[in-house]
């Protein structure tokens, strides 16, 4: 939790030097556009979508190849990249969960953002429960002598727990969210650099 908080804070400290750039078009210092994606999949798409790249668009891959989108954490210099790219693209699903904070004290506040399961909106399927997968019901931490339940005939006084759905992440695996996700893309290109659109 330290190392989150501490990442927190360089990535406010690094905006707050980097505030007098302007950041109204393309963020780069080079006026490149600058893209940056958490998984291969977004990054092939985009850089399909430019094709010949006329406009040299800067292309950043968060996850390198052997990195679990599961397990993944960003860096400092991960966080710097999202916090002052012009359009970053992510999964959204229960993985991405340190994304709201990065957004939230992000550099760029005209940066466009792309999460996956937000445009497929009710397409996305609702992650599938395989025998083994689930968690054990009664799997709560209770310190030893913990007298507040009831415990007759092994029977648990049970929590009440509103689940939210988990939903299913792997949604570049399906084509057909393949061409939905990649005309989505197009059009935030396209609307961030107009002249190589």
């Amino acid at each position: 939790m330290k190392k989150v908080l501490s990442i927190i804070l360089a990535v406010i400290l690094t905006a707050g030097c980097l505030s007098g750039c302007n950041f109204g078009g393309k963020s780069d210092r080079d006026g490149k556009l600058t893209v940056v994606a958490t998984i291969f999949p977004e990054y092939d798409w985009v850089m399909n979508v430019l094709g010949d790249n006329p406009a040299g668009a800067e292309v950043t891959l968060l996850l390198n190849s052997g990195v679990d989108l599961h397990n993944y954490q960003p860096t400092a210099d991960d966080i710097l990249k999202i916090s002052t790219c012009d359009l970053f693209i992510y999964v959204g699903g229960e993985s991405d969960r340190w994304v709201d904070d990065v957004l939230r004290n992000a550099a760029n506040k005209n940066m466009v953002v792309i999460n996956l399961l937000d445009v497929l909106g009710d397409a996305v399927k609702e992650e599938e429960v395989v025998e083994g997968m689930q968690e054990d019901e009664h799997d709560h931490d209770h310190e030893d002598g913990d007298d507040d339940h009831d415990h007759e005939d092994g029977d648990h006084d049970h929590h009440e727990h509103e689940e939210e759905p988990e939903y299913d992440e792997h949604v570049w695996l399906s084509l057909r969210n393949a061409e939905i996700l990649t005309g989505s893309i197009t059009d935030a290109l396209g609307k961030l650099d107009p002249d190589h659109a």
